[in-house]
């Protein structure tokens, strides 16, 4: 008889993984985070990385990972995209890339955080050695960056998922708005919880009542090792609901669990903090397929 987590497992998805090749260290390449997905059960993983477009490594990757799917796209920094290219954004759509992430380490809001948490963090070596300026999806009085419109025109035509990276709270909340003007669907917002987003309840509550979900990642909360950050995750979902939720993990860095395992973790920790097993699997299958499209 399999457990609530194994039963919470098996059809799960991780909408936020990181493997290698990669221009930091990852702790698992492509095939080994598959293959070790494949074996805990997921339905799918969708790969990230903030230098490279992942469409062509998850297509590749699946081919060797039935029965569970593998999804890419792509991130709109400097290294992976050029910063807002609308080009880039629709080569990977029509390579049947299923995420656009807005900035993460080209955001202005990222660089401005790691300017002041000090270059040593692990988010500053994401950016290191790289230029191109930083990106904001609008100005300080809502106008949209003028390349931002026709991206957003193809991610709705393609059906696709927009992710709000590393943009500030009101970048995101413009974002949206202008989003859903022009058609698309499928919006996510990036780990609330992280404190370079910092994204407060009320903002999580008004762009949940628009349909937006929350990818609320584990990592966000555990990056020292300590699990008890997972109780401000489970503090929030209560307070902006699990209908709009999302588990996913963040990981692949080398000092953190396989992501399958993470997952398996955070299932763990968020059943120890009093949700249900339908409301986990909600989290954790439910709203990641709707999300996704599946």
């Amino acid at each position: 008889m399999p457990t609530v987590i194994e039963r919470l497992l098996r059809g799960a998805v991780d909408t936020h993984v990181h493997s290698a090749p990669d221009v930091v260290a990852r702790r698992m390449d492509d095939f080994e985070l598959v293959r070790a997905a494949a074996a805990a059960g997921l339905h799918a993983i969708v790969l990230k990385s903030h230098h490279t477009p992942t469409v062509a490594r998850a297509t590749i990757a699946a081919k060797y990972a039935a029965p569970i799917q593998v999804l890419g796209g792509i991130v709109l920094n400097t290294p992976a995209a050029g910063g807002f290219n609308v080009d880039a954004v629709r080569a990977v759509l029509r390579m049947g890339g299923r995420v656009v992430w807005m900035p993460t380490l080209s955001a202005a809001n990222h660089q401005a955080y790691v300017a002041g948490v000090g270059h040593g963090s692990h988010l500053a070596r994401l950016g290191a050695g790289f230029g191109g300026g930083a990106l904001a999806a609008c100005d300080a009085e809502g106008r949209m960056h003028p390349d931002l419109l026709p991206i957003l025109e193809e991610v709705a035509a393609a059906d696709a998922v927009l992710a709000t990276g590393h943009l500030a709270p009101a970048e995101t909340l413009r974002l949206v708005e202008e989003a859903q003007r022009v058609g698309v669907r499928r919006i996510v917002v990036t780990h609330p919880e992280l404190p370079l987003v910092g994204m407060s309840i009320a903002d999580q509550q008004a762009l949940a009542a628009r349909g937006v979900l929350m990818e609320r990642c584990i990592r966000s909360v555990t990056a020292t090792g300590d699990r008890s950050g997972v109780r401000t995750i489970a503090e929030n979902i209560r307070r902006v609901g699990v209908a709009s939720t999302i588990a996913a993990t963040d990981y692949g860095q080398p000092e953190s669990p396989e992501p399958p395992q993470g997952l398996r973790i955070y299932a763990e920790e968020l059943l120890g903090n009093g949700f249900h097993e339908c409301e986990l699997r909600a989290m954790l299958q439910d709203n990641p397929k709707r999300l996704l499209g599946m």
